[in-house]
């Protein structure tokens, strides 16, 4: 009577291959060990929950669908989404969990999940498992509003090439957060130990007619030695041509490789926005004759490929020369003291917009190359703030100019 529900038990799968559609603001919930959808599910301003576990409680207020728990995992929690689901409005959860850490919960998302606006603001698409695998869509955009919300996360979160995972809005952009939320401070939304962002992945939360830029983050738990971020696709958080600042784009790991990625944060009228790297050790570097670089595009997927994170300094250039600032910051811990070391030359040798370079070490900062503004009437600021710590200076760092 209370609207609180709790379904147990150890049964099979819920499969759909049907053509199911909720009236205004209604529900469609999947309870099950394994879900899987291969046809199609609509509610329009309502709530579409796919849960794979085997103590599931839900939470109503009438006839809608407030929240969901998975209160006890399954030994194989599986949802598997190769179809459409449409939640215009409204918002989809898809999250599986297992019996224990030794199990492994997966979500495999192909096809459709759309949660677009209907009114001012775009819808909420969240995924959440163990193993988070995306390779279809995932649109929470707003074609007259600002962006919504798309959240994949897990203990591992692979986003694979030709998926798009968009927030964009017309009058502002929303959020895409991948393995975490900005700088992981979301307590809400689990942090990933490895996420992996395919070349030919997109993610974007551009303001697409006038406004803000949004928030794309590629997270793993930076403080944990067993971290990586493997983030190659493309990242957008640019403002509206007619107007407004640039967004912000996060892409951190105790482990970093960013290598090829492309994107912006970019205003055309307004300020530029900023690109985030937040690894521990890094060193800013180049391609040899081999065209291999440093210890970045290790062929094993989920572990790092060396115990300090490498970015490439054309990679820094392109950002620079795009009208987005770039921020490359450290926090030191255990072996890696949080240096940052510049072995390739930065340099913006084109682009209209004042933007800034900001490297902020734990500890010190080594320059052995040069940074230079040799082309593009816009302007480069540059920062170099060693011994930060997040702001905890101890006064053993360095600015070392070779």
């Amino acid at each position: 009577l209370a609207g609180r529900y709790r379904f147990n038990g150890s049964g099979g799968a819920v499969v759909n291959h049907g053509m199911l559609r909720t009236a205004d603001g209604g529900y469609v919930a999947f309870v099950a060990p394994g879900v899987q959808n291969d046809g199609s599910i609509t509610a329009p301003n309502g709530t579409v929950s796919l849960a794979a576990g085997s103590q599931v409680s839900l939470d109503f207020a009438g006839d809608k669908l407030l929240s969901f728990t998975i209160e006890q995992g399954v030994i194989d929690a599986l949802i598997e989404k190769q179809a459409m689901i449409e939640a215009d409005g409204g918002a989809v959860y898809l999250s599986a969990r297992a019996a224990d850490s030794l199990m492994s919960a997966v979500i495999n998302q192909s096809g459709v999940i759309a949660a677009n606006g209907l009114n001012s603001r775009g819808g909420r698409i969240v995924l959440d498992a163990d193993l988070t695998t995306v390779s279809g869509t995932l649109d929470a955009s707003a074609a007259s509003g600002q962006g919504g919300t798309v959240i994949a996360t897990g203990e591992r979160v692979l986003v694979k090439s030709g998926a798009h995972l968009n927030a964009s809005g017309a009058l502002g952009g929303g959020e895409v957060l991948v393995g975490g939320s900005w700088q992981g401070k979301d307590a809400s939304i689990r942090q990933a130990t490895a996420t992996v962002i395919e070349k030919g992945a997109k993610l974007e939360a551009n303001a697409t007619a006038k406004g803000a830029g949004g928030t794309v983050v590629a997270w793993s738990k930076v403080g944990d030695s067993a971290s990586v971020t493997r983030a190659y696709g493309s990242f957008e958080a640019n403002c509206g041509a007619s107007g407004g600042n640039g967004g912000r784009i996060e892409t951190s790991g105790h482990w970093l490789d960013i290598a090829g990625a492309t994107g912006s944060a970019a205003a055309a009228q307004g300020l530029a926005g900023d690109w985030l790297l937040d690894p521990y050790n890094v060193t800013i570097t180049g391609l040899t004759a081999s065209g291999d670089w440093g210890s970045a595009g290790g062929t094993d997927t989920w572990t790092p490929s060396a115990n300090s994170s490498t970015i490439l300094n054309t990679d820094i250039n392109s950002k620079l020369e795009a009208g987005t600032n770039v921020i490359v910051t450290t926090t030191g811990a255990g072996a890696q003291i949080g240096d940052i070391t510049v072995d390739a030359a930065i340099t913006k040798a084109s682009g209209a917009s004042d933007v800034s370079l900001t490297l902020r070490a734990a500890n010190s900062i080594v320059v052995n190359q040069a940074i230079t503004n040799s082309g593009g009437a816009g302007k480069l600021n540059v920062v170099l703030d060693a011994d930060n710590d997040n702001g905890t200076a101890d006064g053993a760092g360095i600015v070392l100019l070779n």
